[in-house]
């Protein structure tokens, strides 16, 4: 039992660890380090379940400091440097950061996140591979379990959670229904996966919402960083504001300037759309003053031409000599 606990550990999987070390206890109860190791785990399942739900209540300042007690136990038994547990806290840490609005740490500890549960959720779906039996071998060497689906489902709601938070809604919307169908593929008995599975169907719904949200009230001023109270400013000062903003961030979300990651290429190329629309939108009723404004200048600086000169006769016309005596007028 003692093994077979310290397996479980080096597998990442801190419940099924907890299982095996509770028997050792029951069973051998003078077995100290069997009760130290017992104890330790007991003390990470109820950080855990402090971390979910300060999360679920978007609280992410206590759910950190959570998170620091589980890694420092976590530590004393082993489990740093095991990809599957760095990786569940990856999940976490993603959620706290967009809850704090740090979006780019959310991104980088997302892709790590979903990149690693991601491969192995490919590795269970692909026919080919699980079907033979390099592919068991493979399976059994790299351990994918239905716990893995699950997290990868959790991967997949972290970042679903950063896309509404990055104002992408459609995006989430897919994602979410993505993370909901792993989940009820692979959701046991546990109270853990079913309230996993309840929150998806929560957030799948709520997702749905906000796109419809989006879609009807898209803000094309706050898009832009365009201030609220722009409407005091004069036509031409107005439009000449929405310009400069489109410069700026059509400079900061280029594609072409964004090409450290997939999330970040992905991201920027989104981004780089929705200016494009508001600007367009914003800028229709830009248009005439522009042009009138161009129209305006190029008249300014255009030469004199006849009817000009006429023009300014009329206003100061020149008297014609007198005529010359004998002759007729």
């Amino acid at each position: 039992v003692y093994i077979g606990g310290m397996s479980a550990m080096k597998l990442g999987d801190s419940e099924r660890a907890l299982k095996f070390y509770a028997v050792c206890v029951r069973n051998d109860p003078d077995f100290s380090l069997c009760k130290d190791i017992y104890k330790n785990l007991n003390s990470i399942k109820k950080s855990m379940k402090i971390v979910e739900d300060k999360l679920n209540d978007k609280h992410p300042r206590p759910a950190l400091e959570a998170m620091d007690a589980v890694e420092i136990a976590a530590k004393s038994l082993g489990f740093h440097g095991v990809k599957s547990f760095e990786n569940d806290m990856n999940v976490r840490k993603c959620r706290a950061a967009v809850f704090k609005r740090q979006l780019n740490d959310a991104y980088d500890y997302c892709q790590n996140a979903s990149d690693y549960f991601g491969v192995k959720a490919k590795m269970i779906e692909s026919d080919p591979l699980t079907g033979s039996e390099d592919g068991a071998e493979a399976l059994l060497e790299e351990k994918v379990t239905a716990e893995d689906m699950l997290k990868y489902a959790e991967a997949l709601r972290a970042t679903a959670e950063l896309y509404v938070a990055d104002e992408n809604p459609k995006e989430a919307k897919s994602l979410a229904e993505q993370a909901l169908e792993i989940c009820r593929a692979n959701a046991g008995q546990s109270s853990s996966s079913r309230s996993l599975k309840e929150n998806l169907e929560s957030f799948v719904r709520e997702t749905h919402n906000l796109v419809r949200q989006y879609e009807n009230n898209r803000d094309y001023a706050k898009i832009l960083g365009v201030p609220p109270n722009l409407n005091e400013l004069t036509k031409e000062r107005q439009c000449d504001f929405i310009k400069k903003s489109f410069k700026k961030l059509a400079l900061k979300w280029h594609p072409d300037k964004n090409r450290k990651t997939k999330d970040d290429m992905h991201r920027a190329a989104n981004m780089f759309r929705r200016i494009q629309d508001a600007y367009k939108i914003l800028t229709e009723p830009c248009q005439r003053i522009l042009y009138d404004m161009a129209h305006k200048k190029t008249s300014s600086t255009s030469p004199r031409t006849t009817n000009d000169v006429s023009s300014k006769q009329k206003e100061n016309p020149v008297t014609p000599p007198p005529p010359l005596r004998g002759s007729f007028v």
